[in-house]
């Protein structure tokens, strides 16, 4: 939800060219009125991939998605590799290409990386 981001990232605008994220509406009085979801809820994760391939100019291939519960398990239909980061979901960790069983986030990151040099390396 765009609250938990908000706090815990006030700044993500400038870290992230694209959010998508379920947002909370609220009351004069701070009361939560609605939540409006994001387009790419669910089943529908694999059109975002496909939609953010097709805005920097790349191929689904080219793509890596994290997920960690049942609710990604629509990405492996787009992406080009999924990866599984701290998930006790055992239909990701079944389903995704990668395993990241750890709690620290550059442990995940050192993985993209690993991925990326990997793929550029092909390309040479």
């Amino acid at each position: 939800l765009d609250i938990f981001l908000q706090t815990l990232i006030p700044d993500y605008a400038q870290w992230f060219d694209q959010v998508f994220i379920n947002r909370m509406e609220f009351d004069t009085q701070g009361r939560l009125i609605n939540i409006v979801p994001t387009p790419f809820d669910f089943e529908r994760k694999p059109d975002a991939v496909r939609y953010l391939c097709s805005l920097y100019g790349l191929h689904t291939a080219q793509s890596i998605c994290v997920g960690s519960s049942f609710v990604d398990k629509h990405l492996i239909e787009a992406a080009g590799k999924t990866i599984a980061f701290n998930s006790s979901s055992d239909e990701i960790q079944e389903l995704f290409d990668i395993r990241v069983d750890s709690d620290n986030f550059m442990a995940l990151v050192d993985v993209i990386l690993t991925l990326n040099t990997q793929q550029l390396a092909a390309m040479a």
